[in-house]
């Protein structure tokens, strides 16, 4: 049972004699075991919150104390069972005969002391509070842990700074932190001012340590999340309860068993699972991995803390030295490139991800279904496939990124090769040491005997079968990556592939199950070498389709192939018959000696590499090919055809054999909109049928969420990604084609982030059918697998979605609901393209209002930020579009056009359909959630700093008023749909946090703001490439309390 213990210390003066008389009757009288009401109180004042909010809990009074110090402080104590409490600044208690309020003042302390308990609760998500530098200790509501390690840190970091700069750095730092939180309080423009004229007098090397303050703030704060949510799933883990966690995988095995899903059925379910999450570097990670290192290292440093809690004093001292010392070298290494990354140093640091977090997690995940499905249907016995794999862009996305040659894609690969072949012999190593027993099969003895004909250093100890063998797989693994080095075949007694390898280990597993010894390590890594092969991470290529067309037409114009005009200058139906043919012919247009220049070739080559790599790796490496920008079959078909000339795609004589998948990029709203004929174009092509048939009937198409969204606005793009799913899902159906959405979603609202595991559900019905990939893009990575418990837990939520998603009743209302969110998509289409688009002054005033030319010169990527190097809102890339507006807080992709739409539904009577809707449908109701989401971050008073910069003024006043115009009508019509008062009343931890982030935010816009201007008046190279660099650690820094960079 759970006993919290709240102790309040209350001035006596501020706590009248007739309150102090009440508790004293009540602590004299028979009250223990009953009931109390307790209603916490969070003013908004205290906490810079938009309103008052309140929250109820219960619990049992089982004892009260009350003591009266020297200095005339009551001290009372309460203790409650059966309760969660935490620590706001008003307590209402009801109590059986009395009803009092007990009031917080500033110096009030508050404490929330929890006692050995069996059974912890943990009935609410944690809430982030951001005390000071000097680490005020007052808990304002949230977790005490939480508390306590920003506590922790904020003061540790606060004597570093005082350790490392002048006396003025800490001092500005506190001012602007205390001025930030008062005018946030009471929207004081007095001291907005204030703030703005200290921010003015800094030189710039103080400016560069204040900025560098607060982002090292921001990321130790993350990280201090991080560990809380580790905490929070523990303890919600462990809750006694027979319905299991929510978002689990036994949940989903339980919800399916609540609908009477037979075990047959379950079975099918389960081989048809298929999880793959896709690592990019865009939109990038902001911090270099340097800095990631610390971060980790003072991450581990907390959860060993908190692990260990209550530490001996001198544990605890030892440990914040510890502490101290890594914040120090932290605070002492650089946060900003001087060079931009190379896609090899891009590559590294998602190894690091895999090599670290991911490898370990995946039978932990394994084990979640199993152990669910012994659980539920015990009278079963399933076959549990490895149903998750890991996929990369890094090396093979060259899409805009001439940085990516061929040469890179083959030298990522082998990177990735290595470091898995490394893990495997880390782990063979550990199995040896502990297998140490002598019994073993017969056919584990034969294994060995054959061992011995390729290495003849093999032990003779028959006492030790599992050891010889475990010597014997590991020389194999050696000679596998001596051979991988220097990009040869591996020789016969290395494994030619990871089927080898894993016929060894199984023959290991049989021999303990014959002796009754568990299997379960030997188990693990064979989990580990099914997931992972040689390649680690399958390698996507990508592509934008015009380079594609161009390699082509130069290619049949070398080769001699008539054609009645240019191909490039052919119409689609033309493009489609004369790449028919080729397919189906056996001629290789590229084996007749001609001379294919460079512009051809480098498209070309990437093939001969994709070939090569399967050679060696094995046909798992690369197995997708994508198609940017694909709106026509011709875009496919031309891929298939320079497959074919590297002997990827053959044609045999009994069809098309191709050894890729060729996957279709959607991303504008057109290209959703035509996406389902276009497939079943392809489908009836003979080749591509053909083709098809080899790849076991799967097609596999990827939706763009950044591009669409820039393309038609967040509302219009979001409908067209959910109607084009089913309407293409309908099409694969229809020609028997078995398909598996790819989506392309970013970190930010505006390029498709959201919860993954309710965007899943929410998708259309029939839509997953157990298959999906999804990118998990630049820092989205770092803050979902630094951590492998918050890994786990991400991926077992994913899952949890996957296996119920069409499990879900379809509802026959949503086809007369698409319908009518057809207009919505219009109308807010229309009003965002008439902004961004089709004003002529738009583009000028988005980069002025924005930092937006800062990111040309912000070392985070190897890509470029633009795909032809123009400098204009057709050819900007969507991550750096999204990303400037989140730095300047505008924020408009993710809500630009939604206010506009539904006002226009509301006028003619439709309110009551969307309040409808918003209940009754996932998918309106996360679209609107994710919107008021983006609402709730973007911000006046940040974006009203940069308008200044934007010139002519009358264009700012213009723009500037239409954009916070539809800003109002937007939240106004949103909270009218969803019931709320206030944007974010239904995710008020999600509230808080903002509200609590924004104070330590505003110093970093007003610094950014300020050195744009001195940039426009500063001659000297020298004192620019100074304030070059206070901007740029400035967008970490706000990238870092946003948690977002585009």
């Amino acid at each position: 049972m759970d006993t919290n213990r709240l102790k309040l210390t209350l001035e006596s003066k501020k706590f009248k004699s007739k309150e102090q008389e009440v508790l004293r009757t009540l602590a004299d009288q028979d009250s223990f075991g009953k009931k109390i009401k307790i209603t916490s109180t969070f003013h908004p004042r205290q906490f810079g919150l938009p309103h008052s909010i309140k929250e109820e809990t219960t619990g049992t009074l089982s004892g009260i104390r009350l003591l009266q110090d020297r200095h005339g402080k009551l001290n009372i104590e309460l203790d409650l069972t059966n309760t969660t409490i935490t620590g706001p600044n008003e307590f209402l208690l009801h109590v059986p005969n009395y009803q009092m309020q007990l009031k917080r003042y500033t110096d009030i302390g508050i404490e929330l002391e929890k006692e050995l308990t069996t059974n912890p609760v943990l009935t609410q998500a944690p809430v982030l509070y951001l005390p000071g530098f000097t680490g005020a200790k007052n808990h304002r509501g949230f977790s005490m842990p939480l508390s306590e390690n920003i506590h922790l840190l904020g003061d540790i970091l606060g004597e570093v700074i005082q350790e490392q700069c002048s006396p003025i750095v800490f001092d500005t730092v506190e001012k602007l932190r205390a001025l930030a939180k008062e005018m946030r309080i009471d929207e004081n423009h007095e001291r907005a001012n204030q703030m703005m004229e200290i921010v003015q007098g800094l030189d710039t090397d103080t400016a560069l340590s204040v900025v560098k303050a607060f982002t090292t703030y921001f990321h130790l704060v993350n990280e201090a999340e991080k560990v809380e949510i580790i905490r929070v799933n523990r303890e919600r883990e462990l809750q006694a309860t027979d319905k299991p966690r929510k978002e689990s995988i036994a949940e989903a095995i339980y919800e399916l068993k609540q609908k009477s899903t037979t075990p047959q059925k379950v079975q099918e379910i389960i081989n048809n699972l298929s999880i793959q999450p896709v690592y990019t570097a865009h939109p990038t990670e902001s911090k270099r991995p340097e800095v990631l290192n610390k971060l980790n290292t003072i991450t581990t440093l907390i959860k060993r803390r908190q692990a260990e809690a209550p530490l001996a004093k001198s544990e605890e001292e030892r440990l914040r030295e510890r502490l101290k010392d890594e914040i120090r070298m932290l605070w002492r290494t650089p946060q900003i490139r001087e060079d931009k990354p190379t896609v090899i140093e891009e590559a590294e640091n998602t190894l690091f991800f895999l090599s670290e977090s991911v490898f370990s997690l995946v039978p932990h995940l394994h084990e979640d279904l199993r152990s669910a499905l012994a659980t539920y249907y015990p009278e079963h016995t399933f076959t549990i496939p490895s149903f998750i794999r890991f996929g990369s862009w890094v090396g093979g996305d060259r899409d805009g990124n001439p940085n990516v040659t061929a040469n890179v894609t083959k030298e990522v690969a082998k990177l990735n090769s290595l470091a898995v072949i490394n893990k495997y012999i880390n782990e063979v190593r550990t199995l040896s040491q502990k297998l140490t027993i002598p019994e073993a099969s017969k056919n584990l003895r034969a294994s060995i005997g054959r061992d011995r004909f390729l290495f003849h250093t093999l032990s003779q100890d028959a006492n030790n079968p599992y050891q010889q063998k475990l010597w014997a797989v590991e020389q194999k693994l050696m000679k596998t990556r001596e051979a991988v080095t220097c990009g040869h075949q591996a020789p016969p007694n290395g494994y030619q592939n990871p089927a080898e390898f894993i016929c060894d280990l199984e023959v290991i597993a049989e021999s303990l199950r014959e002796n009754d010894i568990p299997d379960t390590l030997i188990r693990n890594l064979i989990l580990q070498a099914q997931t992972f092969g040689f390649h680690f991470t399958e390698l996507d290529i990508r592509q934008h389709s015009e380079k594609h067309e161009k390699a082509v037409s130069i290619i049949l114009e070398k080769a001699g192939v008539k054609t009645d005009k240019l191909y490039e200058n052919l119409d689609e139906n033309q493009k489609i018959e004369v790449l028919t043919k080729l397919i189906h012919s056996n001629v290789l247009l590229t084996k007749s000696g001609i001379t294919i220049p460079d512009e051809a070739w480098k498209i070309l080559e990437v093939f001969f590499a994709i070939k090569d790599l399967h050679e060696r790796l094995g046909k798992e490496a690369i197995r997708c090919y994508v198609v940017s920008f694909t709106n026509s079959i011709s875009d496919i078909l031309e891929v298939v055809l320079l497959a074919k000339e590297a002997g990827l795609v053959q044609a045999q004589d009994d069809g098309i054999i191709s050894d890729l998948d060729f996957v279709p990029l959607f991303e504008t709203v057109n290209d959703l909109q035509n996406s389902d004929k276009l497939l079943e174009t392809l489908f009836n092509n003979n080749a591509y049928k053909q083709l098809l048939a080899s790849r076991n009937m799967l097609q596999e198409v990827m939706l763009g969420y950044s591009d669409g969204g820039k393309d038609g606005g967040y509302l219009a793009s979001n409908i067209e990604l959910y109607k084009a799913q089913s309407n293409m899902a309908k099409a694969c159906k229809l020609h028997g084609v078995k398909f598996r959405f790819f989506h392309g979603r970013g970190g930010s609202i505006g390029r498709g982030g959201a919860q993954a595991g309710k965007a899943i559900q929410a998708g259309p019905y029939g839509s997953v059918n157990g298959k999906i990939r999804f990118t998990e893009q630049g820092e989205v990575i770092s803050a979902r697998y630094s951590i492998p418990s918050l890994a786990h837990r991400h991926l077992e939520a994913i899952t949890h979605a996957v296996l119920l998603a069409d499990a879900q009743e379809p509802n026959e209302r949503i086809k007369d609901w698409l319908e009518f969110l057809d207009s919505l998509a219009d109308i807010s289409k229309t009003k965002y393209r008439d902004l961004v688009y089709n004003d002529p002054e738009f583009w000028n005033f988005y980069i002025q209002a924005t930092p937006y030319r800062f990111t040309e010169t912000w070392n985070i990527a190897s890509r470029p930020v633009s795909r032809s190097g123009k400098s204009s809102i057709e050819d900007i890339r969507a991550i750096p579009w999204a990303f400037s507006l989140t730095q300047s807080r505008l924020m408009f992709n993710s809500w630009f056009g939604v206010g506009e739409a539904l006002n226009s539904v509301s006028k003619s009577g439709g309110i009551d359909l969307l309040k409808q809707m918003y209940k009754e449908w996932p998918f309106f109701r996360i679209t609107m959630n994710n919107c008021q989401m983006a609402l709730a971050k973007a911000d006046r008073y940040a974006s009203s700093l940069y308008i200044p910069l934007v010139k002519p003024k009358k264009l700012a006043d213009r723009l500037s008023k239409t954009l916070f115009n539809e800003e109002e009508l937007a939240k106004d019509l949103i909270l009218k749909i969803s019931r709320q008062e206030h944007i974010l009343d239904n995710a008020q931890v999600l509230q808080r946090s903002i509200a609590l982030r924004n104070p330590y935010t505003d110093p970093l816009n007003c610094i950014q703001v300020e050195m744009i201007r001195r940039l426009e008046r500063e001659d000297n190279e020298t004192n620019k490439e100074k304030i070059f660099q206070v901007i740029h650690l400035t967008m970490n820094g706000i990238a870092a309390a946003m948690q977002e960079t585009g």
